[in-house]
């Protein structure tokens, strides 16, 4: 499984540097178009790269044991990484910057005769650093980062000179939505195989909603905002995995495990064809429910279509 991990992520990451490097020479005349063809090359891949092998387990060896082990470890790894990278380590080195802040303004306070040795970083500055001592300060000042004082009951604030000091705000939503096109793409695909699933991606999305709002406000400048009209070839992405996900999970239900025939008493034929009307209803209850709702008003379709024509003409 480990294996199997490490060799995704890095296929992931090196189609990543070719797909950008394939889409730059596409040559797109406006940064939408661009962004849609990119993500259409990375979810395409990752389809095959990642869902293709729960597929193949689930239909080809037809494993179900295997089958929800692998996606248990997969979204249960994932989600730690994850939340390791976006959360623990921006936390302790925007800690550890200001833990060095105050170090060097004490120092310079109580002006101590420095050898030429410690000026220069010698290994008295490095021990300090690995000290216990430093630890307990460091997680005095994550703990000030994220929870309130306990004699206010509010967060410490930031001073002005800090929030001007902080690093530019990254644009990484297309990262957030191809992050969230792998847990949604596990979750739906394989829900029978792993209902439990759907509950902890709920869990994490709840707290990552605040750890992405932390890393925003303590961890970073405040992003410039952007309008865009809708979330652009990520809908459609999505929008395949939960059309393709009714497939899956009723073939799953009937093809790799025999808990539907058995249930039902019904042959293989006979399960094929439960199968195809079932998706067919769910289908048609999708559709009408689509169609029944509340859509955008007639003159707000006109005013998109009238201002994406004179952009093309751009």
């Amino acid at each position: 499984m480990v294996v199997f991990i490490v060799t995704m992520m890095v296929l992931n990451f090196l189609f990543g540097k070719l797909a950008g490097k394939l889409t730059y020479y596409e040559n797109h005349l406006l940064k939408r178009d661009h962004s849609n063809s990119l993500t259409g090359k990375l979810t395409a891949f990752q389809f095959l790269n990642t869902f293709g092998v729960f597929l193949y387990i689930a239909f080809i060896r037809k494993d179900a044991g295997v089958l929800q082990t692998r996606v248990q470890n997969l979204v249960v790894i994932e989600l730690i990484i994850g939340n390791i990278q976006e959360t623990i380590i921006p936390i302790v080195l925007r800690a550890f910057k200001q833990q060095q802040k105050v170090d060097a303004a004490a120092e310079k306070k109580k002006n101590y005769d420095l050898d030429e040795k410690d000026k220069k970083g010698g290994d008295s500055s490095m021990k300090k650093y690995l000290s216990w001592a430093f630890v307990k300060k460091l997680w005095g000042q994550s703990r000030k980062q994220i929870l309130p004082s306990s004699t206010t009951g509010v967060v410490q604030t930031m001073s002005v000179r800090d929030q001007l000091d902080l690093d530019d705000a990254e644009d990484n939503a297309d990262d957030d939505f191809f992050e969230m096109y792998k847990q949604l793409g596990l979750i739906v695909l394989f829900a029978v195989a792993w209902p439990l699933g759907s509950v902890i991606a709920t869990v994490n999305n709840c707290i990552e909603i605040k750890s992405d709002l932390l890393r925003m406000v303590r961890n970073s400048k405040r992003p410039i905002p952007s309008r865009e009209i809708s979330i652009g070839a990520w809908y459609d992405a999505m929008h395949f995995l939960s059309m393709l996900s009714y497939v899956t999970n009723l073939l799953i239900c009937f093809h790799t495990t025999s808990y539907g025939r058995s249930l039902l008493n019904l042959g293989t034929s006979e399960s094929y064809l439960l199968v195809i009307f079932i998706e067919q209803m769910m289908l048609a209850l999708r559709s009408a429910y689509v169609s029944g709702t509340s859509k955008v008003p007639e003159e707000i379709m006109q005013a998109r279509a009238k201002n994406e024509y004179q952009r093309n003409l751009a």
